[in-house]
């Protein structure tokens, strides 16, 4: 195979990988508060099943990106396997288990800590993959797991208003063994083509600490983003109790979820381009108002069309801010501590989660979902505020 076909099938199977990762994360997130409130459980309690299931995440996502910096591609692809048949257990269990059992929330917490702890490996991937071919358009594969995203939640709403919640499980276990079969591919070829490059060996990398010592106007800009994501994991996370306030239901809840990931994809698809004119801490800097401008328009969007046009701040919000912080960290961080910048820019959205989805829970069970959506939208000013303060690294004249 030569370079150019090459570049074309890893660029491909990459684009089809962050496809089914986000309509497994479609299913894990977008639907949790529809499912569980289904088996009975209250938004508090969802809220604190997926607090703790995103921090576990966090914590599984750090030690994995360790492993992954230190042993690369093995334990780049064995660490997602092992996510990914985990999650398959649960998804399991959900099919045998109804109703309100115990079962129920410690499966979804770990459940979500697998889905999670994946998305940075996943990113991560897309650097080890350029090393065995020109280029991997990150944007672009972003752009098919919007896609994928958009349909899936537009057929899984559909599927749920028909055959009820319980059909939840069956839709995840396809995306997760979808999953399975493309990551066990790409190692398949990888290991044929050179596996001297698939290495076992060991890279010099720095320890967690260490890393935070050594990145931390990173970090900080990252504590900052975290803000940013709380405002939309609030949105998303309960996302269902907001379409019922203005008077929709779960197939309006599924239609408006897909249409907002539909909007993403222009943004993701040409960003490279974008990138060329505009440097990375200047797009994150637009992100971060676009997250403003996006909590403020669903907080005082009045029925379902307004909902619908206020998913256009999408685009300039979350659209843009998932690879502007990809290539942020490209180009800002040491490339020996590349899994761990990728884990810790995905894991600010998990971070978020944790505050989002255990504060939130609470707040939509004592008040109204505008006054919910006012306060989210306050937090993401102050998240906008860090965000563009700390964007510009000493070595930004990079």
């Amino acid at each position: 195979m030569n370079a150019k076909d090459k570049t074309l099938s890893f660029n491909i199977q990459y684009a089809a990988l962050q496809g089914v990762y986000w309509l497994t994360f479609c299913a894990c997130v977008a639907f949790a508060a529809v499912y569980m409130q289904f088996c009975g459980y209250s938004n508090s309690a969802i809220g604190a099943t997926l607090a703790l299931g995103n921090i576990i995440g966090v914590i599984l996502s750090a030690l994995l990106a360790s492993l992954a910096d230190r042993r690369g591609r093995a334990g780049l692809f064995g660490a997602l396997i092992g996510l990914l048949l985990s999650a398959l257990v649960f998804q399991c269990i959900f099919i045998l288990v109804r109703g309100s059992s115990p079962l129920v929330p410690v499966g979804y917490c770990l459940y979500v800590a697998c889905v999670n702890a994946g998305g940075g490996l996943t990113t991560q991937l897309s650097a080890e993959l350029a090393r065995s071919c020109d280029r991997i358009n990150f944007g672009a594969a972003r752009g098919a797991g919007s896609l994928f995203y958009s349909l899936g939640a537009t057929a899984i709403g559909l599927l749920l208003e028909k055959f009820t919640p319980a059909a939840l499980p069956v839709a995840a276990i396809f995306a997760l063994a979808a999953q399975v079969i493309l990551i066990a591919a790409l190692a398949f070829q990888l290991r044929r083509e050179n596996a001297a490059a698939a290495g076992t060996g060991t890279v010099e990398a720095s320890g967690l600490l260490d890393f935070f010592r050594g990145n931390r106007r990173f970090c900080y800009m990252m504590l900052g983003t975290a803000l940013l994501y709380f405002s939309h994991n609030v949105l998303t996370s309960f996302f269902i109790n907001v379409v019922r306030a203005a008077g929709g239901d779960t197939a309006d809840l599924g239609r408006i979820t897909g249409f907002m990931a539909l909007i993403e994809i222009p943004v993701m698809l040409f960003y490279d381009r974008f990138a060329r004119r505009v440097s990375a801490p200047v797009c994150m800097r637009i992100a971060a108002a676009g997250f403003v401008a996006k909590a403020l328009a669903f907080a005082l969007a009045p029925n379902v069309p307004a909902l619908y046009a206020a998913c256009i701040f999408q685009a300039v919000s979350f659209a843009l801010i998932t690879p502007a912080s990809v290539r942020y960290v490209t180009l800002y961080v040491p490339a020996s501590d590349a899994a761990k910048g990728q884990s810790v820019a995905f894991g600010v959205t998990t971070l978020a989660s944790v505050f989002a989805t255990s504060i939130g829970g609470v707040m939509f069970d004592a008040m109204s979902a505008r006054s919910v959506l006012l306060i989210s939208a306050a937090v993401a000013a102050v998240g906008a505020a860090a965000t563009a303060a700390f964007s510009s690294p000493e070595s930004a004249a990079r």
